[in-house]
């Protein structure tokens, strides 16, 4: 719950709000205090808010509107950023997709989800507005439903995920916990792809324990595929039905032998790949 940042940031020293003065970066973090506790003592609640900042209004920051929030911390759930990544010259899909293109994108945003943890608060992203993302069509499943459930799939019942590569390559290795300890492993080869030979990367873990693992890939036929074009993906194989999105066919498992802690795996451009320990 909070004031949408955007608006704000449109307010002029002639508005109420701003009380004769110019609307900046204080004055939106007054502003957003002074409505906290204006809206959660009426409610007698706490860990209520989404406290966000909006680049439109500078220079805030998550670190300067949690500096003033004082006692009003407690009544904030978690701090939000906007982000948005379709902007001129990554609003192609190819530059959306990119493993090294998107870690270089979000990396300023490490001091801010550091400064919401200094604060026991989470950070997330409120809004990205990065192009439609619509699951389902009218009468179709939407391609992007499988990217979402396969999301899901490689984070449940996580406790923190970390990257295994140095993110300057279009090739991505994700450590995910669980209870502590690695339990999945994400590898995602953000090859565009639409025609053509297929090109395919291989990825080599190593200090596996077991004798084996096994995985399940999410892929499609191209970068650009759509159910209602008949270019429907697959999760382990398997597909979700129109309109009930009821799961269908059967589960494809792949089973990889670790020889001396390693395991290699080859994905195609645009697949992604779970990998179970």
């Amino acid at each position: 719950m909070m004031p949408h940042p955007a608006a704000q940031s449109l307010f002029t020293d002639s508005d109420p709000i701003a009380d004769g003065g110019s609307w900046d970066a204080a004055a939106d973090y007054k502003s957003q205090v002074a409505w906290q506790d204006a809206v959660c003592q009426n409610l007698s609640t706490s860990d209520l808010i989404s406290a966000g900042v909006y680049f439109g209004t500078s220079p805030m920051s998550i670190s300067g509107l949690s500096s003033v929030e004082d006692e009003a911390n407690d009544l904030v759930k978690d701090y939000c950023s906007h982000n948005y990544p379709q902007s001129p010259s990554t609003a192609d899909l190819a530059g959306l997709m990119s493993h090294n293109g998107i870690a270089s994108q979000i990396q300023p945003f490490a001091s801010e989800a550091s400064a919401a943890a200094a604060k026991g608060k989470a950070h997330i992203f409120g809004e990205t507005n990065s192009g439609p993302y619509c699951w389902w069509g009218r009468y179709n499943m939407g391609a992007p439903y499988y990217g979402a459930y396969f999301a899901t799939m490689a984070l449940a019942n996580a406790d923190q995920i970390a990257p295994l590569d140095d993110q300057t390559t279009p090739y991505a290795a994700y450590a995910i916990y669980q209870d502590g300890a690695p339990s999945r492993i994400l590898l995602y080869n953000s090859e565009y792809y639409t025609n053509g030979t297929r090109p395919s990367q291989t990825f080599t873990v190593n200090g596996l324990t077991s004798s084996s693992v096994t995985a399940k890939r999410l892929t499609a036929p191209y970068s650009t595929s759509r159910v209602d074009q008949g270019q429907v993906p697959t999760v382990a194989g398997q597909t979700f039905a129109n309109e009930t999105c009821v799961i269908q066919g059967d589960e494809v498992i792949e089973t990889s032998t670790v020889s001396s802690g390693s395991a290699t795996f080859t994905l195609s451009a645009s697949e992604a790949l779970l990998v179970y320990l």
